[in-house]
């Protein structure tokens, strides 16, 4: 007969236990005409079993999506919960936790098993990267007439999009125009740098383009005919008159003949 002992609860029965736990074994004999009662007892235990588990988890690129990992356990039936760390890219760390990360950065993905009544806890781990992703940065060149007003370059377009550009102009050639944020006014070529620093996520990137602002062509002069006097004082004509007003800060010299 078996009974469970301990904190064993088996109810004595002549079933022999399946599950885990310590019981009392009693072989026991009646006898007979020729033999006297007899028995004999001993103690049987049954240990929990570990259960097979792998896990898989590849690495990728970044993607905004959390990170995917699956893990298999055999038997089917037990529950597996996962947990991640590691550290980003940038340096910082990321606690344990249940939140799969989405950020770039190398992490150890751990699924774990509680076990249950016949199967003891187990768990398994795997290095997984979420590795930083290209920049695209796209930029056109432009070719525009001087008219008096600083001239940016056209927004380059980016992927992903709304990225944090530095863009900075320098003149080229014969252009004198030494490397500044601000945008330039006057005729010349320039060469147009955009620049992303990079971040946890993402790789630094640059493109770069070519400013032409080219001459604006010849401005118009309107000066007014005028009768005086004569009182013995030079005569000037008056003030010229030119358009565009962009072109108003020319230096006009006065010939009279």
């Amino acid at each position: 007969k078996y009974k469970g002992t301990g904190e064993t609860i088996y109810p004595e029965t002549t079933n022999a236990p399946i599950n885990y736990g310590t019981y009392e074994v009693t072989a026991s004999t009646e006898g007979n005409n020729n033999h006297n009662p007899a028995s004999s007892t001993t103690s049987i235990t049954i240990g929990k079993k570990v259960p097979q588990m792998n896990i898989i988890a590849e690495n990728k690129s970044y993607d905004k999506l959390p990170l995917n990992a699956t893990a298999y356990i055999e038997p089917q039936h037990l529950d597996i919960k996962y947990s991640y760390e590691g550290v980003l890219k940038d340096g910082s760390l990321y606690d344990t936790s249940e939140q799969a990360p989405t950020e770039a950065g190398n992490y150890t993905v751990t699924a774990s098993t509680e076990g249950d009544q016949n199967y003891s806890p187990t768990s398994v781990s795997t290095n997984v990267e979420i590795m930083k992703t290209e920049v695209g940065i796209e930029m056109n060149n432009k070719s525009t007439p001087f008219n008096g007003a600083p001239v940016n370059i056209e927004p380059p377009v980016t992927e992903p999009t709304n990225l944090s550009l530095d863009i900075t102009y320098i003149g080229i050639g014969e252009t004198n125009y030494p490397e500044s944020a601000t945008a330039p006014t006057y005729g010349g070529t320039y060469l147009v740098k955009a620049s992303f620093d990079g971040n946890n996520n993402y790789f630094q990137a640059q493109a770069i383009a070519n400013l032409t602002i080219t001459n604006a062509g010849m401005p118009t002069l309107a000066l007014d005919n005028k009768i005086v006097s004569y009182n013995g004082k030079p005569q000037d004509i008056g003030d010229v008159r030119i358009s565009p007003e962009y072109a108003e800060y020319l230096l006009v010299t006065y010939m009279y003949s």
